[in-house]
């Protein structure tokens, strides 16, 4: 018997976010989240993309401060979160991200 499955298609998603410093907010990511980033772009920097095992987190910079807006300044119950990422083991991700404060 033949395998006649065909692969199944990978998805992806990249959420956006506004921010009010990239270059802060992608070093942030980098040194306590686990993320890493390649470049930055503009100049002065205004984009960047953090990765993380198969994540991808676009970070953008518009030139206003305070124009982000987290999802939860809106939902009055906070209940809305912006990205929500699975993950194998949550328990040992907690452990890193206490280890880095």
């Amino acid at each position: 018997m033949t395998n006649s499955a065909r692969p199944v298609a990978r998805w992806g998603i990249a959420p956006y976010f506004i921010v009010d410093d990239v270059v802060m907010t992608a070093n942030y990511y980098r040194d306590k989240l686990g993320f890493h980033h390649k470049r930055f772009f503009g100049d002065p920097p205004v984009f960047c993309m953090v990765l993380r095992n198969g994540i991808v987190i676009m970070l953008s910079q518009h030139g206003r401060p305070g124009a982000m807006r987290p999802n939860h300044r809106i939902d009055p119950n906070d209940d809305a979160w912006d990205a929500y990422v699975w993950v194998d083991d949550a328990d040992a991700l907690v452990a890193e991200f206490k280890a880095k404060g």
